[in-house]
């Protein structure tokens, strides 16, 4: 991020890492001080983390030709 002076950050694949170690990959994330992309995998709209419940940003759900933001 620092060395090309990114103004956007995306980090794809959150859902390979284990599920205890996924909150401080997005605390990190958040203190890159640039808006970031999180993308996984889920069969369901309620596996991926609510961002906004952590105060980390939006949770989208892409689904059946449809975009869907949790509540947060």
């Amino acid at each position: 991020n620092k060395r090309e002076k990114a103004k956007l950050f995306l980090a794809d694949r959150l859902d390979v890492l284990h599920p205890q170690a996924r909150p401080g990959v997005l605390r990190a994330l958040a203190k890159l001080g640039i808006p970031c992309v999180v993308c996984m995998t889920a069969r369901d709209p309620k596996q991926p983390p609510d961002l906004a419940q952590h105060g980390l940003g939006r949770t989208a759900w892409l689904g059946g030709a449809k975009i869907e933001v949790a509540s947060g």
